[in-house]
């Protein structure tokens, strides 16, 4: 019965919060990822890919997504959320443009993209990934021919058959020589 629940719930929404972080409900478990630019470029169209690896090593896409545009690091007015400067997690929203937020940290400057607009609902069908493998993964290509494979882990162990609400946050960073990312429980 449980499994039954579970798999009944792996048809999830995608959706864009107030606080421009995506995130995919499985029953109890959700999956929030976030998506910066630390480079000075802009890309179009870059595609975030969910899937696995086959038998052979290879990743095999199930589904995508599309972001309509990726701008760079730097504020188009030149203001940024300076998280130094954040007093009991309230740091402003100076740096909130045209639906982008550009922030500060360190001296060093980055972006937040959210999905777009046409794109905000992504409702996978995560039984297609484990038709391939038990390893969830997510892939980043950028138009540029940049990309990277993110945040593998365990579908079946970690959201199926663990009994307990599992709270995870991909993040994707995309820098001037590479993409980076990880996943955090």
């Amino acid at each position: 019965m449980k499994k039954t629940y579970f798999l009944v719930f792996l048809y999830s929404i995608f959706f864009v919060s107030c606080t421009q972080e995506e995130q995919l409900f499985i029953g109890a478990d959700s999956l929030n990822f976030r998506l910066y630019n630390y480079s000075d470029k802009s890309f179009q169209n870059g595609e975030l890919f969910i899937g696995a690896k086959d038998a052979n090593g290879d990743f095999i896409a199930t589904e995508s997504i599309n972001y309509v545009y990726i701008p760079s690091k730097l504020s188009p007015t030149g203001a940024y959320t300076y998280l130094d400067n954040c007093i009991n997690g309230n740091c402003g929203d100076e740096g909130f443009i045209d639906g982008y937020h550009y922030f500060s940290k360190n001296g060093e400057t980055f972006v937040s993209i959210p999905f777009s607009e046409d794109n905000s609902i992504w409702t996978p069908n995560l039984e297609d990934v484990l038709a391939i493998s038990d390893d969830m993964m997510f892939m980043l290509r950028l138009p540029n021919g940049s990309e990277t494979l993110l945040g593998g882990f365990n579908l079946r162990i970690t959201l199926i058959e663990n009994p307990a609400p599992v709270n995870a946050l991909l993040q994707i960073y995309i820098r001037d020589n590479n993409i980076e990312g990880n996943t955090i429980f």
